[in-house]
């Protein structure tokens, strides 16, 4: 998975999360999946209840999962963001 993984598109979902989510407490939310980040914007987090991807600085990430289903789900969740067109 790791070469399989294109920063630049995650870090684009995780700005759309961002920008057209609702906000909650310390995180958005946008088709079930959840972007945060930390004090300073340099890790960025999308998650959902399964699945947790830690994007760190020069594009240093980290997949945790219960299991490859849940890392497709995710992915595809992650794919309609990117291709829907919010206003």
């Amino acid at each position: 998975m790791k070469n399989e993984l294109d920063i630049h598109k995650i870090l684009k979902a995780f700005q759309k999360v961002i920008k057209h989510g609702t906000k909650r407490n310390d995180y958005h939310i946008l088709n079930g999946i959840k972007a945060q980040s930390d004090f300073d914007g340099y890790t960025v987090i999308l998650s959902n209840d399964d699945v947790e991807l830690t994007i760190f600085f020069h594009n240093r990430y980290d997949l945790k999962s219960k299991n490859k289903f849940a890392q497709k789900e995710f992915f595809e969740k992650i794919e309609v963001i990117l291709k829907r067109d919010y206003q």
